[in-house]
């Protein structure tokens, strides 16, 4: 009987995946957070404390968290990193101010966060439809991303929140990463 009730429940199981969705205010998380569920525009306003939202992508029902920008509340982050099968860091590509040396240091500590060592990074790089936005490539040199993220598996996706131009893309990508980091973690 326990292997019977073993299958039936590995044949039920649902397959689900944490995701933090975290960057500066104004980047476009909460924008692609709901293109992400809905497809759709919606009209935002900026985030207080965090969203959440749950739903299903490729099989996968994802619940991701969505932080207001990093100023004052990252510190709360940490309580999502257990079981966290994604990271999705939004930049906006036409703050050209914040991308070198802020959101670079950002990453840095992200990356240097023992609970995330296996964990995917997705960067969106968000706005590239305005004008002066720095493309993926050069967001790639300007942050040295190839350096930075080089143990693990990572991506950068040019995006449109307003369209969803690039989202469902690295959903995708995400979503797959995912499931390979989650074998490897079952395998050890």
């Amino acid at each position: 009987m326990g292997l019977v009730a073993s299958l039936f429940s590995k044949l039920f199981r649902r397959k689900e995946a944490k995701i933090l969705i975290v960057g500066f205010d104004g980047c476009g998380k909460t924008t692609i957070l709901y293109q992400m569920k809905e497809g759709i525009k919606v009209d935002m306003v900026p985030t207080i404390g965090f969203n959440e939202e749950t739903f299903k992508h490729k099989s996968v029902m994802l619940n991701i968290v969505d932080f207001r920008g990093i100023d004052k509340i990252k510190v709360f982050w940490r309580l999502h990193y257990d079981n966290l099968r994604g990271l999705i860091f939004v930049i906006d590509s036409t703050d050209h101010e914040r991308n070198r040396e802020v959101v670079q240091s950002e990453l840095e500590l992200l990356v240097a966060e023992e609970q995330l060592s296996a964990v995917p990074f997705l960067i969106l790089a968000n706005k590239q439809d305005k004008p002066g936005a720095t493309s993926p490539v050069e967001l790639v040199q300007l942050l040295s991303l190839d350096a930075l993220l080089d143990d693990r598996p990572w991506l950068i996706q040019p995006t449109c929140g307003l369209t969803g131009q690039g989202i469902i893309e690295a959903l995708d990508w995400l979503v797959d990463e995912a499931a390979k980091t989650k074998k490897k973690k079952l395998s050890k």
